[in-house]
C-alpha cells in the first residue's frame, strides 16, 4: 500500500496491487509552509515534528488488511496459493485489493490489524485494471478514504504498506517518479490509463492494494486512486442492476502463466542504469516480471528478468504481440535473452 505526503486526505493508488505484482498504494499529503515555527511546534520534540511517516502509518494501518487465498490440493488439504494486502473502503466490510490476489477462486482468509480473522467473499473483479473487492461480515470498521490522484506531483513522498512475502505490517518509503506513465508504454491491457511510477521498495509477494506492478528495485507502478473510485462506482451500479457478471467476467484465452512488461526505449534505459546484469544490446522485447508455479512458461524453464525477443519467428515488440501469437497455436518456440546469453526454448501451452 502506498501513502504520500501533503493535507489531511488519504490518497489510494496498488497498486501492485500486481501483475503485475502486488501492492496497495495510499498517498497521504502533508503540506510544508515556509513560516516561522509556532509555539506548538516549539513545544514538540524534533522527533514529533519530523516523523510524518510514522504519523501516516499510525493513521492508515487500522484499515489495512492481509488476505490469503487458500485452495484444497488433495491430500495436502487447504494450502495458501496467494496472499496480499487490501484496505477497507466501507465500514460494513468492503475491501479493495488487487484482482490477481483473489481472482482464481478459493477460500479467502482476511486478517485485520486488531488480530481478528474473517472469511472473505469476492464481490467484483476487473482483471483489466487489476482491481477487486472482497466483503467480510463485520461492521463499524476503520476506513481509508480515496482521494484525487490527479493532484499528485513528481517528487511527492510515498509510503508503501503491505505484506511482502507474508510479512504483515511492512512499511517502506520513496517518491513519485512519474504521474503519467501510460499503459501502452508498459504493455498493459489498459493502454489509455496513466499509471503512477514510484521508487518505494516493494517486495515480491506484496499486495499493495493498488500498486499493480513491481519491475525491479526502484521501478514500480501504481493504479491511480481516481481509477479505483471509478471501479467502485461502476461495481456498485452493476450490482444494483444485477449485471456484474457480464462486466467482470474474465476473457478466456490461452494461458502462458507470466506477468510481462513491454520494453520501451525509456524503460530499457532505466533498466540498464539500475540493473547491473541487464543486457546492454536489447532494443525490443517483453520482460518476464513474474511466473506462476506450474504454468507453461515455468515448466519451460523461464525465470524472472528473462527477455522474450521472438516467438515462432515473430519479432516481439510488445505484450500485444505475445498475446496475438498465443491465439494462433499451442506450440511456441521463444527466443530469450538472459543476461549475456541468447537461447531458444519450447513452450507447450
Amino acid at each position: 500500500m502506498i501513502l504520500s505526503v501533503s493535507g489531511v486526505t488519504f490518497f489510494l493508488f496498488q497498486s501492485r496491487f500486481r501483475r503485475k505484482l502486488n501492492s496497495l498504494n495510499l498517498f497521504y499529503f502533508k503540506p510544508v509552509h515556509a513560516s516561522s515555527p509556532t509555539s506548538d511546534d516549539e513545544s514538540k520534540t524534533r522527533s514529533e515534528r519530523f516523523n510524518f511517516i510514522a504519523d501516516v502509518v499510525e493513521m492508515a494501518q487500522p484499515a489495512v488488511v492481509h488476505l490469503e487465498l487458500q485452495q484444497n490440493v488433495g491430500f495436502r488439504g487447504m494450502v495458501t496459493v496467494s496472499n496480499g494486502s487490501g484496505f477497507i473502503v466501507d465500514s460494513d466490510g468492503l475491501i479493495l485489493t488487487n484482482a490477481h490476489v483473489v481472482a482464481n477462486g478459493g477460500h479467502i482468509k482476511v486478517s485485520m490489524s486488531d488480530g481478528s480473522i474473517h472469511e472473505g467473499k469476492v464481490v467484483a473483479v476487473d482483471q483489466v485494471t487489476d482491481l477487486a473487492t472482497v466483503k467480510i461480515n463485520a461492521t463499524n470498521l476503520p476506513v481509508l478514504k480515496l482521494g484525487k490522484s490527479q493532484k499528485l506531483r513528481p517528487g511527492e513522498w510515498v509510503i508503501a504498506m503491505g505484506s511482502p512475502l507474508s510479512l504483515k505490517s511492512t512499511v517502506t518509503s520513496g517518491i513519485v517518479s512519474s504521474v503519467h506513465r501510460v499503459g501502452h508504454e508498459l504493455g498493459m491491457h489498459t493502454r489509455n490509463m496513466a499509471y503512477i511510477q514510484h521508487d518505494a521498495v516493494i517486495n515480491d509477494g506484496e499486495a499493495i492494494g493498488i500498486n499493480t506492478m513491481k519491475v525491479t528495485s526502484g521501478i514500480s507502478f501504481a493504479i491511480p486512486s481516481d481509477k479505483s473510485t471509478e471501479f467502485l462506482e461502476k461495481a456498485e451500479k452493476l450490482k444494483k442492476r444485477a449485471e456484474s457478471r457480464s462486466f467482470f467476467s474474465p476473457r478466456q484465452q490461452r494461458y502462458l502463466g507470466v506477468a510481462m512488461l513491454t520494453l520501451t526505449p525509456s524503460i530499457i534505459a532505466e533498466f540498464q542504469d539500475r540493473v547491473p546484469d541487464f543486457p546492454q544490446s536489447i532494443e525490443h522485447g517483453v520482460l518476464i516480471q513474474r511466473l506462476y508455479v506450474g504454468s507453461p512458461a515455468y515448466n519451460a524453464g523461464l525465470v524472472p528478468m528473462d527477455v522474450i525477443v521472438e516467438i515462432n519467428g515473430v519479432k516481439i515488440q510488445s505484450t500485444k504481440d505475445v498475446i496475438h501469437v498465443l491465439q494462433e497455436t499451442d506450440n511456441l518456440e521463444a527466443t530469450v535473452i538472459r543476461g549475456n546469453s541468447r537461447f531458444k526454448v519450447k513452450i507447450k501451452l
